[in-house]
């Protein structure tokens, strides 16, 4: 949860427990405003630490430095970010606060994240996505700062990570560091598409690809790599890009999962970005709005969103925060990204208030928070209920949902211990959403394929593959049958699948398609997608 300093005992109201509090540090590093500034000697950020552990919660420091540094020059944020990071004075300054922050999270002893830059790795890899995908192909002030740390690194953008990463290991190894993935840097926002043919898939390994130069992967003998990968959602709520920002709806995503932008897709995108990455996820700065309390009536600090809702309130009978879980994501940091946004804490001094309903919203407020009281409700029901069985910083996969619908038999697989589904005696109505529905029950983990026949009178179809939620891949196209009872058998790319119960659903997306003799194929030469 978004928490300034001194608000930590805030968190504990209600009754509700967050295992995270997060705060920028921010305002550059030679301007003389900077989170330096914020205390005498230096200490805001040892006070943060202290007041975090002093109320059970691990803090999170959003480094976001760069850009508000001096000199900054340039038009947009990507270009003031490149100069900023080749000018040899900004970046020694850098280095040297880098370093110092470092130094006082180790002095507290606690477990400390620092997530690094938000979207600078967006920016950095959209200058070669087109070309090598490589940071090691983008000049930064590395080694010719003269810093003695960084001697030997080159100076490039890899350098840079490389820089990062070895202060850490040098002062302080308990830190947790956590690079940002852009959901846009591949050119293509995924998280606002609304092309059902986009691969969100594959702009997920291609980011992760990007990451891997940049951190991700070991790139440098003896010195660690990012622990973690912090994706934004949304940096406001739907409501406030809409009505504010006039985006016409852009960042609303449908709940029903039909058409795009939606969870889904954001599940496979996200799925194929960890499992390239062998990194868990944090959702940071999420949306706190909601289309459930009168209080939010798309005014200043009410403003509505459905992400909140669409994972914890039907938790845990919908399985959505599960399928988010088996994405690679193993924490939500709830938090509004501007003024104006809804928040969970009354910002709007406005106490408890009840609008006219908009939009379906005809509960009343539980509280003064500007949300209506909801997000803390929700919290409050998810704790009651059992939190997912997963270890924040890479354990295993949230549970299995159990079977809403008969379990297909199955057989194992000779020489292994696998267990494959049999052919399904199943094919859909031309019209329904989702063309068949199984469940199978997994003895070996590891990677899978789900292959299936399909057959349509239409010109253009195409179905997509869900797995507990997530779709896997991209869509598949269906082609026009020429003979009566002619089929074709399509097979996805591969997922991870966990020891236990799976649920799979092959759903129209375009056309109509009917389908049958679905099977569950391990596939030994496939790469993993489980997360260490």
């Amino acid at each position: 949860m978004s928490n300034g300093a001194g608000s930590a005992a805030l968190l504990r109201e209600g009754g509700v427990s967050w295992n995270y509090r997060y705060q920028y540090l921010a305002g550059g590093v030679n301007t003389g405003q900077g989170w330096t500034t914020w205390n005498a000697n230096a200490e805001f950020a040892s006070f943060y630490i202290k007041e975090s552990a002093e109320n059970g919660l691990v803090p999170v420091f959003t480094y976001y430095q760069l850009l508000q540094s001096k000199p900054a020059r340039g038009g947009g944020e990507d270009e003031r970010d490149f100069n900023n990071l080749n000018n040899q004075d900004t970046m020694r300054a850098y280095y040297n606060e880098f370093r110092l922050l470092l130094e006082k999270a180790a002095a507290t002893n606690q477990t400390v994240i620092i997530h690094v830059e938000p979207d600078l790795a967006g920016y950095m890899q959209q200058r070669v996505v087109d070309s090598t995908n490589s940071a090691a192909s983008i000049t930064a002030s590395v080694a010719d700062t003269g810093l003695s740390d960084l001697k030997g690194l080159p100076n490039t953008y890899q350098g840079f990570n490389q820089a990062l990463l070895r202060l850490r290991d040098r002062y302080a190894p308990k830190v947790l560091l956590a690079t940002h993935a852009s959901a846009w840097s591949t050119k293509v926002d995924v998280s606002t598409s609304t092309d059902p043919n986009l691969d969100v898939a594959s702009a997920g390994r291609k980011t992760a690809e990007f990451l891997g130069t940049a951190g991700i992967d070991a790139s440098e003998v003896g010195v660690g790599r990012f622990d973690l990968i912090f994706v934004d959602a949304s940096d406001r709520d739907a409501g406030f890009h809409q009505i504010i920002n006039g985006d016409g709806g852009a960042h609303w995503w449908d709940d029903k999962n039909l058409k795009r932008p939606n969870f889904t897709t954001f599940n496979a995108y996200l799925q194929a970005l960890t499992s390239r990455a062998g990194r868990k996820a944090f959702l940071w700065q999420v949306p706190i709005g909601n289309t459930i309390m009168r209080t939010e009536n798309n005014a200043w600090n009410h403003f509505q969103d459905n992400r909140v809702q669409y994972w914890l309130g039907g938790y845990p009978t919908d399985y959505h925060l599960a399928s988010l879980a088996r994405s690679g994501v193993a924490a939500i940091l709830w938090g509004r990204g501007a003024d104006g946004n809804s928040s969970a804490e009354d910002a709007a001094q406005d106490g408890i208030t009840n609008p006219p309903a908009i939009n379906g919203n005809n509960r009343v407020a539980v509280s003064a928070d500007d949300d209506g009281g909801y997000l803390k409700e929700r919290m409050l029901a998810y704790q009651k209920s059992g939190q997912l069985q997963i270890n924040d910083l890479g354990g295993s996969p949230a549970k299995a949902p159990p079977s809403s619908a008969t379990p297909v038999k199955t057989t194992p697989t000779a020489g292994s211990n696998v267990n494959t589904t049999t052919e399904v005696a199943a094919s859909s109505p031309s019209n329904a959403a989702a063309t068949l529905k199984i469940v199978v029950n997994i003895v070996k983990p590891g990677p899978y394929r789900i292959a299936f026949k399909a057959s349509t009178d239409a010109n253009a179809a195409t179905v997509r593959v869900d797995v507990d939620g997530a779709t896997i891949g991209a869509a598949l196209s269906v082609p026009k049958r020429t003979a009566k009872k002619q089929q074709v058998t399509l097979t996805t790319t591969s997922a991870y699948m966990s020891k236990g119960r799976h649920s799979i659903a092959i759903v129209n997306v375009a056309g109509t398609t009917k389908v049958s003799g679905a099977r569950v194929i391990y596939c030994a030469t496939c790469p993993t997608s489980k997360a260490p």
